[in-house]
């Protein structure tokens, strides 16, 4: 869909959109032959976190490396093609490109959309009568007890909540762990709000209990056999 200068890519997961967002960023910086050591800093490109950021920079450094060294025509005849160039003209422009954004890397704009509203923030921060060392916090502890306290309040109510979380409990003491359940809920909330968990998270979601029941068992049954191997395995070596 394209108006004007607004280009929308949509498609499904694993169809190439990084790959096209990388060729599109790449004939932006190299398309002026005259302007190929500061180009890429008139470029933003903004993601949702951190992981994908760091993920579109270490694409766009290896892509030039390639072109530059010769080592992946398809892109390079993408490109060349594209900004109607020979592939010797873009193999040097890419190597000027490549020194210049290593050597000017804090201008390489590539971040999260909180971390490019947090510099906007910061560079009016005197405007918006806010100190110039402000910091930005997320109070996710709130959000988590607040989660928690819907769960436990089902206690009692929901059948499969209550049995679960009782398993849960019990397993604990077995294994002479903390059993308190808010608490150790409260961890694993932490434990898979950090970034890059999301994808898993999501993943996850397509299971229903008896997926995780039959899981559950796969996984005793597999620990148990495990337990006795290296049992076995210490007796031979005493």
């Amino acid at each position: 869909m394209q108006t004007s200068n607004f280009l929308v890519y949509k498609s499904s997961a694993g169809s190439g959109k990084t790959f096209t967002l990388v060729k599109e960023y790449l004939k932006l910086a190299l398309k002026d032959k005259l302007n190929l050591t500061n180009s890429f800093k008139g470029i933003l490109a903004i993601t949702f976190t951190n992981k994908a950021a760091a993920e579109m920079k270490w694409r766009i450094i290896k892509a030039l490396r390639e072109i530059s060294t010769d080592k992946n025509d398809f892109l390079s005849n993408l490109i060349a093609t594209e900004l109607q160039i020979s592939k010797d003209d873009l193999k040097d422009r890419t190597t000027v490109l490549l020194t210049a954004i290593l050597h000017h890397y804090s201008d390489f704009s590539i971040g999260t959309i909180d971390s490019f509203t947090h510099r906007i923030i910061r560079t009016f921060a005197l405007d918006l009568q806010l100190p110039f060392n402000f910091q930005i916090e997320t109070d996710t502890d709130t959000v988590f007890n607040k989660v928690i306290n819907t769960l436990i309040s089902n206690l009692g109510k929901d059948e499969t909540i209550t049995n679960y979380l009782v398993q849960f409990s019990l397993a604990q003491v077995e294994e002479n762990k903390s059993w308190d359940p808010e608490k150790l809920l409260f961890d694993f909330l932490k434990e898979i709000n950090k970034e890059g968990d999301v994808d898993v998270t999501e993943q996850l979601s397509g299971f229903n209990i008896s997926d995780f029941e039959t899981i559950k068992l796969k996984l005793n049954t597999y620990i148990k056999n495990y337990q006795k191997f290296l049992k076995e395995q210490g007796q031979i070596g005493l």
